[in-house]
């Protein structure tokens, strides 16, 4: 099995209440979800945070990262981690 594919997908939901960090005050909560698509069909989802640019992050991944990540094996998490 090989990893064909890796996208990403920002989420993003409003708060009722402003929540306040050292540096910002953040009225919506982003996460990036990442699904990685294997040649068998097999699809992996797991999430990655940056507060405040989510985007960035998402291209990280999919410029950076995916392309380590293709032809490989998914099942290898730990090498493909340290590699990564």
């Amino acid at each position: 099995m090989k990893i064909t594919e890796v996208k990403t997908e920002v989420l993003c939901v409003p708060l009722k209440e402003p929540w306040r960090i050292a540096t910002a005050v953040m009225s919506r909560m982003y996460a990036t979800l990442v699904f990685v698509k294997a040649d068998s069909g097999l699809v992996g989802v797991g999430e990655c945070l940056a507060r405040l640019a989510p985007s960035a992050l998402a291209t990280i991944v999919e410029e950076i990262l995916a392309p380590i990540l293709w032809n490989r094996d998914p099942f290898e998490v730990e090498k493909l981690w340290d590699e990564m």
